[in-house]
């Protein structure tokens, strides 16, 4: 009986302080800036957020191959969600 008593106070208690701890974003592979160093391909970002300051402020970028303002979509950057219509022309691209 102390031991599932011990055992629940740890779950409440236990779980309650890992809870209560803020969440953190990953912060990018380094604490520089970014800056424009020659770089081009999805293949030399390290995150998401680099990929896109790339395409948005460097020259000669080669990270958005379909055109849709979304860098590296395979590698780091998710696309946005598709609408319903953009959905069912893809389905049907398939069949």
């Amino acid at each position: 009986m102390k031991n599932l008593l011990a055992s629940v106070a740890f779950a409440m208690f236990g779980v309650g302080a890992f809870a209560a701890q803020p969440f953190q974003l990953a912060q990018s592979s380094s604490s520089q800036p970014l800056r424009c160093d020659g770089r081009t391909h999805c293949s030399q970002m390290s995150s998401c957020e680099e990929a896109k300051y790339f395409l948005k402020n460097c020259p000669g970028v080669k990270m958005d191959g379909d055109g849709n303002g979304i860098p590296c979509e395979r590698q780091w950057c998710t696309a946005e969600p598709r609408g319903k219509d953009e959905s069912e022309r893809g389905r049907r691209r398939l069949r």
